[in-house]
């Protein structure tokens, strides 16, 4: 709990048979705070607000909540609370991390507080200091206009080089850097491919280069992409030569964007004999024009031998008998992108009998499904599918590919009563400000109610910083 915060304390009373008094405390080192002092008569329910005490000796204390009951009824427990003074947080940032003599440096500064809302405050003393240690600046008393302040200043023409520190009132500091002028640098970046699928036909393959502040470079542009062999003595062959990796080249010039594209040929590789490796290494040079000035990049790219993937989501490890079972499967194809509007299936094993379903997945790839559990009392299996063809038989002059399917058991969930609630899981990011549906499926015992002729359900929804 955070120091001057407001904090709830809640607790559930049920089965009350006889009346009795209940008490909820908290202990601290200096003092005990009453939270509720209640006779109780029936079950409850009930959350009560506090204010969060200073803690004792220092920044934090580790306090103590109390829970007793006396009268009819006698009972105690207890639940360890952290008590916290946090501070504010003030930040400073410049608009670049490095400047050339007589360029303006922009930097501004935020104090925010515990729940990241900006503090209006004034800063009592801000300095600039340079690479010497002089300080070349001050501003004293400045006012945030709208939670943030905005400052600036030119640099001097033949500024001494090096780190610029900024201090806030002694307490948050930030930097930047001074250099001299030198030739823009520039990078170079194998944009594509990211993935490459072993039946795929042409792969494009995509070189870019940018100088550090955004703009394209122009040049040309020289590379392979090559598959490594293995030279062991134990795969080859006596007398055999060695084997010699595999490569294709590529040429040519950057385009106004800055970047230059070709076409990778897979039935170059060999991707059915082992002494190849499963992956692709690219090497790429840009050139600049009129300088000369060069650089390189290099990415390896696994080769997928994969059709496609499903897999579980969503999907609890146990099942409630008298509850269906909810789920979800994801479907994902070659290249390692979502299947939408395709069919997926599910098998389900159970008691030596396989039952199977289809579905089909949404635009998020994703397929729900709802099984029932009454007839269940012991593990079942599940299996996802994109396929239920089998699998064609191994050909050594043929690429082996195959379908991940997803696999996962489920074991009945013990419970000592035979009432059960279950809160359907919400896909996605939930809205700030909006209001959101939850569907809980029940099933309820009479034997469990005793001799209640009603039963009140409870929720609590906890979020980052506030309680409902």
């Amino acid at each position: 709990d955070r120091f001057r915060a407001t904090q709830q304390a809640c607790i559930h009373v049920h089965n009350v048979r006889r009346h009795f008094t209940l008490d909820i405390k908290l202990e601290t080192t200096r003092q005990n705070i009453s939270l509720l002092h209640k006779t109780i008569k029936e079950d409850m329910y009930e959350c009560v607000s506090y204010r969060v005490p200073l803690p004792s000796g220092g920044l934090e204390e580790v306090a103590t909540i109390l829970v007793e009951g006396s009268g009819a009824v006698n009972f105690n427990g207890s639940k360890q609370v952290l008590l916290q003074i946090v501070a504010n947080g003030t930040f400073c940032q410049t608009d670049k991390p490095i400047y050339q003599p007589g360029q303006t440096v922009k930097f501004r500064a935020v104090t925010l507080n515990s729940t990241f809302a900006p503090q209006s405050g004034k800063y009592s003393k801000i300095t600039l200091q340079d690479p010497n240690g002089n300080m070349i600046a001050q501003w004293l008393d400045v006012k945030p206009q709208g939670g943030l302040v905005d400052l600036s200043l030119r640099l001097a023409s033949e500024p001494p080089y090096g780190t610029y520190l900024i201090n806030i009132d002694d307490k948050t500091m930030c930097n930047f850097d001074t250099q001299e002028y030198v030739l823009p640098k520039f990078n170079c970046d194998v944009v594509k491919p990211t993935h490459v699928f072993a039946l795929d036909g042409p792969v494009p393959v995509e070189i870019c280069s940018n100088y550090t502040y955004g703009k394209a470079v122009q040049g040309d542009v020289t590379g392979s992409v090559c598959q490594k062999a293995y030279n062991y003595a134990w795969n080859q062959p006596e007398g055999a030569p060695p084997l010699s990796d595999i490569c294709q080249n590529f040429t040519g010039q950057l385009d106004k964007t800055g970047c230059f594209a070709t076409n990778l040929k897979m039935g170059v590789y060999n991707l059915i004999n082992y002494q190849y490796a499963r992956s692709l290494d690219i090497a790429a040079t840009v050139t600049e024009t009129g300088t000369g000035v060069k650089a390189s990049a290099e990415s390896t790219i696994y080769v997928s031998f994969t059709n496609g993937t499903v897999t579980f989501e969503n999907a609890p490890p146990f099942y409630h008998g008298r509850v269906p079972y909810t789920a979800q499967m994801k479907a994902l194809g070659s290249d390692g992108n979502l299947l939408k509007n395709h069919v997926v299936y599910l098998q389900v094993y159970y008691g030596g009998v396989m039952m199977e379903k289809s579905y089909v997945t949404d635009n998020k790839g994703m397929a729900s499904f709802t099984l029932d559990t009454s007839a269940w009392n012991t593990s079942v299996s599940l299996q996802g599918k994109l396929s239920l063809a089998p699998p064609p038989p191994y050909d050594p002059n043929k690429i082996s590919t195959y379908y991940q399917d997803a696999y996962m058991n489920i074991e009945p969930f013990y419970s000592t009563v035979s009432s059960v609630l279950s809160i359907r899981p919400v896909t996605g990011t939930l809205s700030c400000g909006q209001k959101q549906a939850f569907t809980v499926d029940y099933t309820l015992s009479r034997a469990d109610l005793g001799t209640s002729q009603h039963l009140t359900i409870y929720y609590y929804a906890i979020g980052r910083s506030e309680e409902h």
